[in-house]
């Protein structure tokens, strides 16, 4: 979120796709995974995909500079947040030995919840943070996003990451610019423009070779 902020939505996004190669590193060091050739090859198609659909001159809110940071610091936290996904993945597979993925999900999301509370605290911001949540209007949009995106993004996330390799799953995990495309034309009246259909092509054609 801080490299969102710093760089704007179009290169912190081209920094996420750093998230699936660094899982499929992990996973071949820790879990010993080893995915086939094909499979690194759907891989390649569908982060290439990606990558043409977030780098579309026409992609809006593109604007940088809702943060003070350099570039420099703004790579860098994009590096290290694609570096904690690709851990969180690992991490979560090695834990899901023992527990299925809706459990998996409750201890994440209560673990979470519970650091930035006492984060909150010590900061002495949970005043100001509960008043910003509370706000007119803020509270419906956060609840849903919060079913969406957390609570059963997380869960459908962590079901992938125990029943197929970790760098399968977090390459279709990256997914999201193009599944934004349909969404963006029919909410916000966004005009999908050519480049971004023929990514979006090529990601479903990596994601059918991954399978």
């Amino acid at each position: 979120f801080r490299s969102l902020q710093i760089l704007g939505l179009r290169r912190s996004l081209t920094l996420s796709t750093l998230a699936p190669p660094l899982a499929a590193v992990l996973g071949w060091l820790v879990l010993d995974e080893r995915p086939s050739s094909l499979a690194w090859v759907g891989m390649a198609v569908t982060l290439g995909g990606v990558l043409l659909v977030i780098g579309d001159p026409r992609l809006k809110g593109d604007a940088a500079g809702h943060y003070p940071g350099s570039t420099a610091v703004g790579v860098l936290n994009g590096f290290l947040g694609s570096l904690c996904q690709a851990l969180g993945v690992v991490f979560s597979k090695k834990g899901m030995e023992a527990v299925e993925p809706l459990e998996a999900s409750f201890i994440r999301l209560a673990v979470a919840a519970g650091v930035v509370f006492l984060l909150a605290l010590l900061l002495g911001k949970l005043g100001d943070w509960r008043r910003l949540l509370l706000a007119p209007g803020v509270p419906a949009p956060l609840a849903g996003a919060a079913t969406c995106g957390t609570y059963l993004g997380i869960w459908l996330s962590l079901t992938a990451f125990k029943r197929t390799d970790v760098a399968v799953a977090t390459t279709l995990t990256a997914l999201s610019p193009v599944f934004v495309l349909p969404l963006a034309r029919v909410f916000l009246g966004s005009r999908i423009t050519p480049r971004a259909l023929a990514g979006a092509c090529l990601a479903v054609g990596g994601v059918a070779m991954l399978f």
